[in-house]
C-alpha cells in the first residue's frame, strides 16, 4: 500500500505504517470506537515499539445479517 508520506490531518507517518481494517456489527458508540482505537494502537506500540502514529485503523460497520459463518447460512438473519 502507498502511505501518505507527507502526512495527513497533521499526522506524519513512516514506512513502518500498519493498516488495520476491522469489519464488525454496527451500533457501537463513538466512545466505544475511540476506546477500541486506543487499545489497538497502545497494544501494538507496547508489544512492538511501533509508533502509535503509524497505526492506521479503518472500521466497517455492517448489519448482523451481513454475516455468514459457513454452511451457506445467514446465522444472524432476522426472525420472520
Amino acid at each position: 500500500m502507498i502511505y501518505p508520506a507527507a502526512g495527513y490531518l497533521g499526522i506524519t507517518y513512516t514506512p513502518e505504517i500498519v493498516f488495520i481494517q476491522v469489519t464488525w456489527n454496527a451500533g457501537r458508540t463513538i466512545e466505544v470506537k475511540k476506546a477500541f482505537y486506543k487499545a489497538i494502537a497502545e497494544g501494538i506500540h507496547g508489544r512492538t515499539g511501533l509508533r502509535k502514529e503509524d497505526v492506521w485503523i479503518s472500521l466497517i460497520d455492517v448489519k448482523r445479517e451481513d454475516w455468514s459463518f459457513g454452511n451457506v447460512e445467514m446465522q444472524y438473519a432476522p426472525l420472520e
